[in-house]
């Protein structure tokens, strides 16, 4: 599979529009070497789904190319699917996919793994019933603030969570620009309608608002 799409109206978020101005990506199913249990063996079968190469163009307030590139793959894992991307992002400008974001340049590494999917078989229409999504987010993320912003000091931010309909995990999330330091850690459960128990712990250094 091959698949261009080009956005001719590319805007920010803020101003109901979509940042993404190009997405490219090559993908490829692999047959499944057995039919899987309860499946006639003569009925067509998809043990994964693997994506060779995935690259997203995203608005730019610089001119410059801001890119997330990577691959992943969507494949069995028991009785229902998991998906898995390995994404690097470069040169992107939060301020350029909306106003109200900080400026600065940012690029590094996001891994992401969701669960609880229905397995590839699904396309072609064999029933199968999904489990509970969740999904893991690593990301490790470095550039600048904007010259304007401040003399253009180092920034780091780090988010390790893991979010599901019922309960968010954040193992870490921390911010880190020019000596100043904040993290946070904890989770939150989903205890009845609409009602939620959390439980956060932070920290900050030298940080000056």
């Amino acid at each position: 599979l091959q698949l261009l799409l080009n956005n001719q109206a590319p805007g920010r978020w803020d101003q109901g529009a979509l940042p993404i101005t190009l997405v490219d990506l090559d993908a490829l199913g692999e047959p499944a070497s057995k039919p899987p249990k309860g499946a006639a063996a003569h009925q067509p079968t998809l043990e994964k789904i693997t994506l060779q190469r995935f690259k997203a163009e995203l608005s730019s307030q610089r001119g410059d190319l801001a890119q997330i590139t990577g691959t992943g793959q969507w494949l069995h894992a028991g009785a229902a699917g998991e998906a898995q991307a390995q994404l690097t992002v470069s040169n992107l400008h939060p301020v350029a996919l909306d106003k109200r974001l900080a400026p600065m340049r940012l690029g590094g590494p996001i891994k992401l793994s969701l669960q609880g999917l229905p397995p590839p078989n699904v396309l072609l229409g064999v029933a199968a019933q999904p489990g509970t999504l969740k999904l893991d987010v690593d990301a490790r993320l470095h550039g600048r603030l904007d010259a304007a912003a401040g003399g253009s000091p180092e920034v780091e931010l780090r988010v390790d969570a893991s979010l599901a309909p019922d309960r968010v995990t954040l193992r870490e999330l921390k911010a880190q620009a020019a000596g100043a330091q904040a993290q946070l850690q904890g989770k939150l459960d989903q205890t009845g309608p609409q009602r939620w128990h959390w439980q956060l712990k932070g920290q900050l250094q030298d940080f000056d608002p």
